[in-house]
């Protein structure tokens, strides 16, 4: 079974048709398109932007209405086999919005209407337009939760909830907000403790995630695909914990047959970072005070003094979000990029199961890594095909699903990795599935990237 779900749209609370069917006074036209993420893991909030078209085949829908400043929401609506239902994908306002005449010229009476183009940003978004003043000058006013239930009250509670991670034992830096803009204050809550906001449009909640990039440790295993039957390549679901056990997640594996790109890989001289400084206050010493770490990647000795700043607002408490910008530098920022890389769901008929598409059409990274399986670089010495998604966009065309990707590196040690190969597949070492029980995506390039047992099916 695939499932192949098709957008639904609400202006101020009032459905917008997708289709002429009924007659409706206007329609939503194909290409809706949504933006959301970074390619950067260590970034300012990214909000999600969202375009699209509708057709007014007389201009009296648009007559009447104000669009900037109006609530929009977009949801994919799928059939569950005893149904259909849907789950939002983009809650925002409309940001501004312009109007297109079909031609014209006007003859007498005739009317030819008008193409309304429709440009959102998202409820995160939204905070850049939300000041707040207020005085966390005590101990329980300067707690993550106080501020995040001031910046939720200041949008009239938009928002189901601002999750928080955890308190620092410090504290945060007593200050007075001045018609400060809630998304500069939301960042401050979260930049330093290893975290990021994040807004998740189906639950409408901003949640609490992790950075991510930490170092690959647990690679490729086999499955068996429920589906055709045939064991597939996955990633396991907790890389970098052992304990947690190796079950397998083929969410993230993306078959390279499937994606459009020129498969152009870089490095960066401006991506090579030799020393990270964050900057920190403190209660007891008049001033900021600082915290570096030298970082060491190959050619360093060569590439001269290259300094990351940042900042935190985290009393006496740098050094977790010093350490976070270290990882980042030693294990991911140096290493290859995948240029422009995209894939539709007409390669594939569709989403292959369920969770699949949610993955996909849910504009939230969810702490995701793409596992390009079959990729023409898999001969590198020092490279593998593991990516995190922090973000794409996601079009809506020609009854299909467009994605284009926007994948930072993810961090890796292959020497930890310990390969299949010919001569101990059947040697009764390994229980590994014959040459015919392998999906046809399987390629043996990839065989560089498993452990050399077969991991438990999911």
């Amino acid at each position: 079974m695939s499932f192949n779900p098709t957008p639904q749209i609400w202006i101020a609370g009032e459905y917008v048709p997708t289709s002429a069917s009924g007659d409706p006074t206007h329609i939503a036209l194909d290409g809706l398109e949504i933006e959301w993420g970074s390619h950067e893991r260590f970034t300012d909030i990214v909000p999600a932007i969202l375009k699209l078209r509708i057709l007014d085949p007389t201009g009296e829908w648009i007559a009447e209405k104000v669009l900037p400043g109006t609530d929009i929401k977009i949801a994919y609506l799928w059939s569950t086999g005893n149904g259909s239902t849907n789950r939002y994908m983009f809650r925002g306002m409309i940001t501004s919005s312009d109007i297109t005449p079909r031609n014209w010229r006007k003859e007498a009476s005739e009317d030819h209407g008008y193409f309304v183009n429709i440009v959102a940003t998202d409820r995160i978004g939204q905070l850049g337009n939300t000041f707040l003043n207020f005085s966390a000058s005590t101990t329980a006013t300067s707690t993550l939760a106080y501020r995040a239930n001031k910046i939720n009250e200041a949008t009239g509670n938009t928002f189901a909830a601002i999750v928080t991670p955890e308190q620092p034992v410090n504290g945060m830096l007593k200050e007075v907000y001045t018609n400060s803009a809630a998304l500069t204050v939301l960042d401050d809550l979260y930049r330093g403790l290893g975290r990021r906001p994040e807004y998740d449009p189906n639950t409408n909640r901003i949640e609490s995630k992790q950075w991510g990039g930490i170092t690959y440790r647990r690679f490729a295993g086999f499955f068996l695909d429920s589906a055709s039957g045939k064991y597939k390549l996955g990633l396991p679901r907790h890389p970098q914990v052992e304990y947690l056990g190796v079950g397998l997640d083929p969410l993230y594996t993306l078959p390279a047959e499937y994606v459009e790109s020129e498969g152009a890989l870089t490095r960066s001289l401006d991506s090579s970072i030799t020393q990270v400084s964050v900057k920190y206050p403190s209660e007891n010493i008049e001033g900021d005070l600082y915290a570096h770490e030298s970082v060491r990647i190959p050619n360093y000795k060569g590439i001269g003094n290259r300094t990351w700043n940042a900042e935190t607002k985290m009393l006496s408490f740098p050094y977790r979000m010093l350490a976070d910008l270290t990882r980042e530098a030693v294990d991911n920022l140096w290493r290859w990029r995948l240029e422009d890389v995209s894939w539709n769901t007409k390669r594939t008929g569709g989403f292959d199961t369920e969770a699949s598409m949610h993955m996909w059409l849910q504009p939230c990274s969810n702490e995701q890594r793409v596992f390009l399986q079959g990729s023409a670089h898999n001969h590198l010495a020092d490279y593998m095909p593991v990516y995190s998604l922090l973000g794409s966009t996601i079009t809506y065309a020609n009854d299909s699903w467009n994605f284009a990707l926007k994948l930072a590196p993810y961090g890796y040690e292959l020497i930890r990795c310990d390969p299949l190969t010919f001569d101990r597949w059947g040697t009764g070492t390994t229980d590994n599935p014959t040459f015919g029980e392998l999906h046809e995506t399987t390629r043996l390039s990839d065989m560089k990237f498993t452990d050399s047992t077969i991991m438990e099916t999911i």
